[in-house]
């Protein structure tokens, strides 16, 4: 676009500047006369000047932003709770002596997540984790496999942690104590994105460890449908005697 010239750039104001001169000219010719019309003309004026600036404010006031709020351990609950208010995640407050605060969320896809800040453990961080510990009747799901089939799931699984770059802990056989972790830094810049792609960042590592286990136990049950069954063998018949 070209550079406009000066009596374009200020033709507006100009423009005002005269009517407004215009308008208060006429009011001094009334005083200078003694007109009646004075007076009521005059606080006419002042009325919608006031006016005029009270709206002027307003729309100041709503056009300015807001301050900026700049994350520090000081502060860092009020904003983790109002970015995740901000995605309309369910939580809970689960408060707990050793922590500075404990949050249970509930993403849109079910998932159930811990968001908590440690008061011995590395205070300045904030710790997103999930419990994916095998208890109870899992564990006689894994006893299916063998050592070699579980071996090697545990060896997928730890891959593809590694590409979604989060933290673990327990995984070993059994993983009764099996947990994913994602430590958050407190920093001035952190800003509501980057947390809540962390957040997200652990569901999408959940699902790719639901994902190996489903592949494998998929593979368990073609290989199990492809062996022969003992039950449907034909006995061999007696010779005749």
């Amino acid at each position: 676009m070209a550079e406009l010239k000066w009596h374009q750039r200020w033709s507006e104001a100009i423009v005002t500047g005269l009517i407004v001169c215009v308008i208060w000219g006429g009011v001094a010719y009334l005083a200078h006369i003694a007109s009646p019309w004075f007076w009521p003309i005059f606080y006419g004026l002042v009325a919608a000047a006031l006016a005029l600036l009270c709206c002027l404010g307003f729309l100041v006031v709503r056009r300015t932003p807001r301050p900026k709020v700049i994350p520090s351990t000081k502060n860092i609950e009020s904003c983790v709770r109002l970015w995740l208010d901000n995605h309309k995640i369910a939580v809970k407050n689960d408060p707990y002596p050793d922590g500075h605060f404990r949050f249970r969320i509930t993403l849109d896809g079910g998932a159930a997540l811990t968001v908590l800040r440690s008061r011995t453990e590395q205070p300045d961080y904030v710790h997103i984790s999930c419990d994916l510990g095998m208890r109870g009747e899992d564990i006689k799901l894994l006893k299916q496999f063998t050592d070699d089939e579980m071996t090697e799931m545990l060896l997928d699984i730890k891959r593809e942690l590694a590409r979604a770059r989060v933290g673990y802990s327990g995984l070993v056989y059994p993983p009764e104590n099996f947990m994913i972790v994602r430590n958050v830094p407190i920093y001035p810049t952190l800003s509501e994105f980057a947390f809540m792609s962390m957040i997200f960042d652990v569901e999408a590592a959940m699902n790719l460890v639901g994902n190996v286990f489903l592949r494998m136990r998929w593979r368990k049950e073609q290989y199990s449908a492809m062996q022969p069954s003992t039950s449907d063998t034909p006995r061999p018949a007696l010779p005749a005697t």
